[in-house]
């Protein structure tokens, strides 16, 4: 092969794979991002009040990128998937950071012992992770009951 030619094929070599590590760079940011706005419970505490109900205070978090992507919600679901509670939060309490720990009066019957509380990002739903609550116990993975 003539050496002119090689010194050219080594170079269009390299600039694809440095193109192509360039892009995977790029996906894998966006990705990365795109992860980190999902809305998410971070803690839950469950305090029993009277006659089946429950005070729920959580604390979510979300990457808040703009006025229109932010967490605008969060609910208490049963096992079956009834909804059992929800809370939600308006643009001013997320743009002034009151979101952070928001409380919750919930009826739930004394048959039910397990319950998830999940967050809604405005853009893209329902978050992917959920607290499990058992409310049998004391406390657990990211929760508390008190009684």
């Amino acid at each position: 092969m003539n050496k002119k030619y090689l010194i050219f094929y080594r170079k269009a070599y390299w600039g694809l794979a440095m193109h192509r590590s360039m892009w995977v760079c790029i996906l894998g940011f966006v990705s990365v991002s795109a992860m980190a706005s999902d809305a998410q419970v971070v803690d839950v505490e469950f305090k029993y009040a009277r006659g089946g109900q429950w005070q729920v205070s959580t604390l979510v978090s979300h990457a808040n990128t703009s006025w229109t992507d932010f967490i605008d919600r969060w609910r208490v679901v049963s096992d079956d998937g009834d909804v059992l509670g929800e809370k939600f939060l308006n643009p001013e309490q997320v743009a002034l950071g009151d979101f952070d720990k928001t409380v919750l009066m919930v009826d739930i019957p004394h048959a039910i012992t397990t319950v998830y509380v999940e967050a809604h990002d405005s853009v893209k739903g329902w978050g992917k992770e959920r607290i499990k609550v058992d409310l049998s116990r004391h406390d657990g993975p990211r929760f508390r009951v008190r009684r």
